[in-house]
């Protein structure tokens, strides 16, 4: 966006696109039919953010091509894996994930009823 001179902008328009990106791919390479509708709608999708963007004034569309390139590709890089079973080894990264989420929001509710009774 900084090279083609776009102003900034600010949003989490690029990230959500990354998702859309790597659901293209995901689509486009599963293939079938899931994959096939999968891919026409979220082509759809793709296709509607671009055209808003040439059409309205302020959207960064350099953001949302690179979000795109950049979901597709990490997409590619990560890959999947159809019906893999989780193992004991998945479940205790999720546990642990899960106990550090909670722990961190008693801690900033701890930390906001402090900062209120101040």
């Amino acid at each position: 966006s900084y090279l083609a001179k776009v102003p900034l902008t600010i949003g989490a328009s690029a990230a959500l696109c990354g998702l859309i990106g790597a659901a293209l791919f995901y689509g486009r390479d599963r293939g079938g039919l899931f994959g096939q509708a999968l891919y026409r709608q979220v082509g759809g999708w793709a296709l509607f953010i671009l055209l808003s963007g040439f059409m309205i004034d302020g959207i960064n569309n350099w953001a949302h091509m690179g979000g795109m390139a950049a979901g597709a590709a990490s997409a590619m890089l990560v890959g999947y894996t159809e019906k893999r079973r989780e193992s004991s080894a998945h479940r205790m990264v999720a546990a642990i994930c899960l106990v550090v989420t909670v722990l961190m929001l008693l801690w900033r509710i701890f930390k906001a009823i402090h900062f209120w009774l101040q």
